[in-house]
């Protein structure tokens, strides 16, 4: 077929090079989010505490296939041994360790925009589809507990999986690989991938293609091997089911916090947080909740076979079964504040299923569709830069090294507040049967230092 337009048959590289300054203006825009961590260097939360002091003092092959939090995290568990072996091996210097797992980190928060970048579905194709898609991504507000560490990079392989789910099968080998790969890797990284597994038989009944029944192989194949070899029972999970509670969340979480942003979210939130002790969460609010997602979830179903079905249902039922298990009190969880990291997919995959929707009907229905977005993202924008200090600050990674050069037991200072990394000499292995008064590295301390945490959430 000829090439209709005179510039792109003049330039056949045109497109590629568009692309390619699309990607990396996603980049720019991911690492000016929280730039301290790049010009600072940073272990966060368990990547530091956990995950890179227990590859410090445990054997390669241990520190890989150790499973934290009830599951196995393939990224953060081998981007910390990855960094403490070319520490050891003389490569690069300890202070440069965190940019280690920071690189790789970035590079799996980049995929996202990959796929939607190169993808060629029609919901995607509007002019201003894929740049409010980035956008929401990329500022997506409270998202700053997910930004460019190894931790937290299951979160952007699991979107990746919606991605995938929601976009056809790419006609090149190299696309299909891709996906695959993604797939087969996501699930080895948390358990949050998996919820979308029914959802990919259901598409590949529906479509019967090999390509789509290759997606279901890869994505069950690693979600047999977390659930079976490495995934076990965590008592410190949340484990609560309150379908009214489930719905205020999704109220404040989904609702409030993406088209108003956060302070009038924590604002909503405390608002039903105050009247738990004495009420429960109101009617007014279940019926709100039911009502608007409800609404969302039947207009997506008039047109099933289109990408927003395949988005937001998947994408709430995420939302549910995140805050079923979350490492908090229901209660707690109204507040944005806390667990920022459940809400970022759930979100992202609401306002991508806003732009299909947008993109696929016509008349009323595509203005007020385009309309939400269109707030969606100026919310994101608004709110880019905070409001919580401790995720975009935090000490510098070399004068933490230098404390610790001059003080073998200095234990380093990471981020937030409060998470340090003990990297003392003689530092004792970790049992195989974990207790409290295991080394900071170890499951038991880390159980007993979230059982603390929740206990202060319920006071």
């Amino acid at each position: 077929m000829a090439n209709d337009n005179p510039a792109m048959a003049k330039n056949p590289e045109a497109p590629l090079l568009g692309k390619g300054m699309l990607l990396a203006l996603f980049a720019t825009v991911v690492i000016l989010r929280i730039p301290n961590v790049l010009l600072q260097g940073r272990f966060f939360g368990e990547e530091g505490s956990y995950f890179f002091a227990y590859a410090w003092h445990m054997e390669w092959w241990e520190a890989l296939f150790h499973p934290l939090g009830g599951y196995i995290n393939v990224i953060a568990s081998g981007g910390t041994l990855l960094a403490r072996q070319l520490v050891g091996w003389g490569v690069i210097p300890l202070e440069a360790a965190p940019w280690v797992t920071s690189l790789i980190a970035l590079a799996f928060q980049m995929l996202p925009a990959v796929l939607i970048i190169t993808a060629r579905d029609a919901w995607l194709a509007p002019r201003l589809a894929k740049p409010a898609a980035l956008a929401l991504i990329a500022a997506a507000p409270m998202a700053h507990e997910v930004w460019l560490h190894s931790l937290h990079s299951q979160f952007h392989l699991t979107l990746c999986v919606a991605l995938a789910l929601a976009c056809k099968v790419p006609e090149s080998r190299r696309g299909r690989a891709l996906y695959l790969a993604i797939l087969a890797l996501a699930p080895l990284c948390g358990p949050a991938a998996i919820v979308f597994l029914p959802f990919f038989g259901l598409k590949a009944l529906i479509e019967r293609t090999r390509g789509r029944w290759a997606q279901v192989f890869a994505l069950g194949i690693g979600a047999a091997v977390q659930m079976l070899v490495f995934y076990y029972p965590v008592m410190v999970r949340g484990h609560s089911f309150d379908p009214a509670m489930l719905s205020a969340l999704l109220l404040v979480r989904q609702a409030v916090l993406p088209l108003a942003g956060p302070f009038a979210a924590k604002d909503a939130g405390f608002a039903i947080f105050q009247q738990l002790p004495t009420g429960g969460v109101g009617l007014t609010v279940v019926l709100a909740s039911v009502l608007l997602f409800g609404a969302l979830i039947v207009f997506a179903l008039r047109h099933w076979r289109q990408p927003a079905a395949w988005l937001v249902i998947p994408g709430l039922l995420l939302a549910c079964v995140s805050y079923f298990g979350a490492i908090a009190t229901p209660a707690a969880m109204l507040l944005p504040l806390v667990g920022e990291r459940y809400s970022f997919v759930p979100n992202v995959l609401v306002g991508l299923s806003l732009i299909a929707l947008a993109s696929t009907t016509r008349g009323l229905g595509s203005r007020l569709f385009s309309a939400l977005v269109a707030i969606e993202v100026v919310v994101a924008v608004a709110f880019f830069s905070g409001p919580k200090a401790e995720m975009t600050e935090g000490p510098k990674w070399a004068d933490e090294v230098a404390k610790w050069r001059a003080d073998p037991t200095y234990k380093l200072e990471g981020w937030p507040s409060g998470w340090t990394v003990n990297l003392a000499p003689g530092s004792p292995r970790c049992p195989e049967v974990a207790g409290p008064a295991d080394p900071e590295y170890c499951d038991g301390h880390w159980e007993e230092r979230e059982k603390r945490s929740i206990a202060g959430m319920a006071q």
